[in-house]
């Protein structure tokens, strides 16, 4: 139910179509610095614990697949170690993790998935442009 009411208002942006607009409050994230030596690469990242959330709004863009989407989020500032200890994921937050309360069923979900291969390679040449421009 929560993802049907999450409104996509268009923006004139570059970088994104939509701007997606929920009922719940801004999910919080803070980036982090993963070791290079960490299992996937490491380097800088943002992310949040609010996965139930994070899950909605990613159910939501997809939808709207292959519009870009974008979400207002709360940024929390700090060294992020404490939220890096935090962090026990075995797909880098990759992936957000679901369990039924009612009925203990268990899913993993994936927006890279779920957009295809095709789609993850598009955000990945679009994510390395931006950064490219930005370092410019």
């Amino acid at each position: 139910a929560a993802i049907a009411k999450i409104e996509a208002e268009p923006v004139d942006c570059a970088d994104y179509d939509v701007l997606l607009k929920a009922d719940f409050p801004a999910i919080e994230v803070q980036r982090v610095r993963v070791p290079e030596d960490a299992d996937d690469g490491g380097g800088e990242f943002w992310f949040s614990m609010a996965g139930l959330l994070l899950y909605c709004l990613q159910r939501a863009a997809v939808n709207l697949w292959p519009k870009r989407a974008a979400v207002a989020v709360e940024a929390l500032f700090g060294d992020g170690g404490d939220l890096l200890r935090k962090i026990d994921s075995s797909t880098s937050g990759v992936c957000v993790g679901l369990l039924c309360p009612w009925d203990g069923h268990r899913e993993v979900w994936s927006w890279r998935q779920a957009v295809g291969p095709t789609g993850h390679r598009r955000c990945r040449a679009e994510e390395a442009s931006l950064a490219a421009a930005q370092g410019a």
